[in-house]
């Protein structure tokens, strides 16, 4: 039976934030966060993180994690992975990225069964919800066409033409605007050519960890309505300047997440800066039961099994219909 294993790649020096899988929330670093809610969603999954930095390696063995010494010199964290499966031997690696602490079980099961198909890659997207999130470059575009992933992109793609650029959220809400989540499956042999590959000039211009030019796109299923609820808060929490309002829903939707992630998250927003305001005596609007009602995930109906679902074909294989 083929093996299925999470390899989290790990890079010390972030650029925007130098060291911050080591960054401590409530007493705890970042990297642990993360080890912690991925074994907790999914322990049927083997769990390994690729390192570049025997910091990280003694943090994450201390805790009693599988650390695996990688380059420090790898251009993304595909290569990373590349490298760490080398030594793991899974046929299908899940990828979660090490900054990531509210990955959820669907979201790394609907992988899980994606890869098990004929594609050689799979991702996930979501549905922007605001023009300033779509227009943000921090934010990836993937632009889905029939059963097929044509391309991702920092730029806001596709392009209201009609509108001379102007969007606003109405627009973008009845658009295919997806938001590309940073999480992959691969399967072995994938992976293997990925790492021998040159990294290609659409790579370099985009800064995105998709060898565009040589890889069949990967299948790209899109989130359900369980998942949209997690994504409202990962939306506001990508934005570059909140508002007041936007870090009330923040908190309002933590309020449906078990308290130790809240309580993280919470740390999280602090961290950076972002300081909620007192409501005023009497004003139970943030009050505690009030954003648990609010923030209580809705079950949304559920599309057919194969709906949203755009596969790829590994060498000489079909695509999924």
């Amino acid at each position: 039976m083929p093996s299925t294993a999470i390899i989290v790649p790990c890079r010390l020096e972030s650029t925007r934030f130098p060291r911050k899988l080591l960054h401590k929330i409530k007493g705890k670093p970042l990297v642990l966060w993360v080890a912690e809610r991925i074994r907790q969603q999914a322990p049927e999954f083997p769990l390994y993180f690729a390192v570049d930095s025997e910091l990280l390696s003694t943090c994450l063995r201390e805790k009693g994690y599988d650390a695996i010494s990688t380059s420090a010199s790898h251009q993304s964290g595909t290569d990373r992975i590349a490298e760490a499966n080398q030594k793991v031997k899974a046929d299908y690696v899940i990828n979660v990225q090490a900054d990531e602490p509210l990955v959820s079980s669907a979201q790394l099961r609907q992988l899980a069964a994606l890869i098990e198909t004929p594609a050689a890659m799979a991702t996930l997207a979501t549905p922007f919800r605001f023009a300033s999130d779509f227009e943000n470059p921090n934010q990836v575009k993937v632009v889905m066409g029939g059963k097929r992933a044509l391309y991702f992109s920092r730029s806001p793609i596709p392009f209201a033409r009609d509108r001379g650029g102007k969007i606003d959220d109405a627009w973008v809400a009845a658009s295919p605007c997806y938001k590309h989540l940073g999480l992959y499956a691969y399967k072995a042999e994938l992976l293997e050519k990925f790492a021998k590959l040159p990294v290609g000039k659409l790579e370099q211009i985009e800064k995105l960890d998709v060898r565009l030019e040589d890889l069949p796109p990967p299948s790209v299923r899109a989130l359900d309505e369980a998942d949209k609820f997690l994504q409202r808060y990962l939306d506001l929490l990508d934005r570059e300047t909140p508002t007041h309002e936007q870090l009330q829903g923040v908190m309002e939707a933590l309020a449906g997440i078990d308290k130790v992630v809240k309580n993280a998250m919470a740390e999280v927003l602090k961290s950076l800066g972002w300081r909620p305001e007192r409501p005023a005596p009497g004003d139970g609007a943030h009050s505690g039961s009030g954003a648990s009602k609010r923030g209580k995930p809705r079950s949304g109906r559920k599309g057919k099994e194969g709906d949203n679902v755009i596969a790829f074909p590994g060498p000489g294989r079909k695509p999924v219909s």
